[in-house]
């Protein structure tokens, strides 16, 4: 078993001004029970070079790798993490010199999967915001709690501000077991729904859609089209859409083609049925790549 409690994952690029601080911060834990993973992400600054001053630190692991965004820098990390939690941190984070003592003090007495705590922030002049919701402290929340308290604000069902959780993933502590269940990846179409569902959930007035099916089988494309119809319908959402794909193009109401980056001809819909829009497009579209 391993002598670490917790992995504390710090993916950075192009950070030089932040993350000497932000590393000092975790170095400096009154704790021994955390190790530390610097994930370089290709960064083309001092970033590197400043995570090499770390090397031979008996608890810190650094990585180097081709820029691939911050996912691919945490699932970097996660790949060489041994502590039973996982902590992700930003390079421009700092801790609390006692954080990880406090943290891990709590894990043990109450064996929980998750531990959100509070942050603060401070500005480039020094001013402070803190936040901490009004959940109880400390203390295990149990499932029915989750649901009815936490859930609900979190995926915007109600406006429940003293309850409120952020969805970072720098203030939370997760067990990696639960982490090492699930695929680090998604695939493209997993990842449009999700982007998808995040777009919609607010029942934003205009909608900004590039290839919003490039990802997804024909069954779901239809179903997201049809939904799109459907809000625009009955709510009024304004959708803009980029799209390659003529059957996709065959929802809206009107068509515009770019050409050498300009405007060049546009298409309406009107009175006519999709199936004779949809053979319209096809035929404009055809006629522009001769």
């Amino acid at each position: 078993m391993s002598k670490y409690f917790i992995s504390v994952i710090m993916p950075i690029y192009n950070a030089e001004k932040y993350v000497k601080k932000s590393i000092d911060s975790l170095v400096n834990q009154t704790t021994n029970e955390i190790e530390i993973i610097l994930v370089d992400d290709g960064s083309t600054d001092g970033s590197g070079s400043t995570c090499d001053q770390y090397d031979g630190s008996e608890n810190v692991k650094i990585i180097h790798k081709e820029n691939g965004g911050i996912c691919t820098a945490r699932n970097a990390g996660l790949l060489q993490a041994e502590g039973q939690y996982v902590s992700f941190i930003d390079s421009d984070d700092f801790m609390d010199l006692v954080a990880y003592e406090k943290i891990i003090k709590v894990l043990k007495n109450n064996q929980a999967d998750i531990l959100d705590f509070g942050w603060r922030y401070v500005s480039e002049t020094g001013e402070k915001t803190e936040n901490f919701h009004e959940n109880p402290k400390k203390l295990l929340l149990d499932e029915s709690y989750i649901k009815k308290q936490v859930l609900p604000p979190l995926l915007n069902l109600e406006k429940n501000r003293k309850n409120f959780v952020f969805d970072f993933s720098w203030n939370k502590i997760y067990r990696k077991e639960i982490i090492d269940k699930y695929p680090s990846q998604c695939s493209g179409g997993q990842q449009q729904r999700a982007a998808i569902a995040r777009a919609l959930i607010n029942e934003p007035k205009i909608i900004f859609a590039d290839e919003p099916t490039g990802n997804l089988d024909s069954l779901n494309a239809r179903e997201l089209m049809e939904y799109f119809v459907k809000i625009n319908e009955e709510k009024h959402t304004t959708i803009i859409m980029v799209t390659h794909d003529s059957f996709v193009a065959s929802y809206s109401k009107k068509v515009y083609y770019m050409k050498d980056g300009h405007l060049d001809l546009s298409i309406d819909r009107n009175t006519k049925s999709q199936d004779d829009y949809y053979k319209e497009i096809v035929k404009v579209t055809t006629q522009m790549h001769l």
